[in-house]
């Protein structure tokens, strides 16, 4: 089968352990599928998707400006173009490894962002039992980190106008950073890496 990836290819490697049902597991690949969609989706928009078949793509794209396209409705059309995540291996031991590969950036961004929410699990954890002042402090900390979250996001969307990159954000941290959240919660999955890839030549 033959995928068209954008930009470089990556891994992403996810440890596992304990018992797991066949719903379970396949929801957890079908919940990175579709967040990994949407980033690529943001990250790579159709240059111009309203143009006829066999017109070549321009750059910057029509929506680039004032009165096109706008931003949004640019990444939902784009989303029907994106490739889907393949399934490069899994073993099955203690722990065992999951591994899938596609564009290099949005995977990533992936790993960033359950990094990120494990962080601020082991910082509430650690003021869970604190006084007041010491929770105040945690909502400050998390709050630093979605800004940290946000930022890894927009250093992924330099190229294009600021309009498009605030409404970009707010799509990525809405569903793929939902799903980073719920892995990063996940007693049962262990670290999470992401490793660019070489292409076969």
């Amino acid at each position: 089968m033959s995928v068209q990836w954008e930009g470089s290819l990556g891994a992403l490697s996810l440890e596992f352990e304990g018992t797991w049902q066949a719903e379970e597991f396949a929801n957890l690949l079908l919940d990175l599928n579709s967040a990994y969609r949407l980033l690529t989706a943001v990250i790579y928009p159709a240059p111009n998707w309203r143009n006829e078949p066999g017109i070549q793509p321009s750059f910057p794209p029509p929506w680039f400006f004032a009165g096109e396209e706008p931003p949004d409705e640019v990444i939902e059309a784009s989303l029907s173009i994106t490739s889907h995540l393949l399934l490069g291996r899994i073993d099955y031991a203690s722990p065992g490894i999951a591994e899938i590969i596609g564009s290099w950036n949005p995977l990533k961004i992936v790993a960033d962002l359950v990094t990120n929410w494990r962080k601020e699990n082991t910082e509430r954890q650690r003021v869970e039992n604190q006084n007041q002042q010491a929770r105040e402090a945690a909502e400050l900390h998390r709050a630093e980190i979605e800004a940290r979250m946000k930022a890894t996001v927009l250093e992924h969307l330099e190229k294009f106008p600021p309009s498009y990159r605030e409404i970009a954000a707010i799509y990525v941290l809405a569903g793929p950073n939902r799903t980073a959240r719920r892995i990063a919660n996940d007693v049962r999955v262990g670290a999470v890496s992401a490793r660019r890839l070489k292409r076969r030549t």
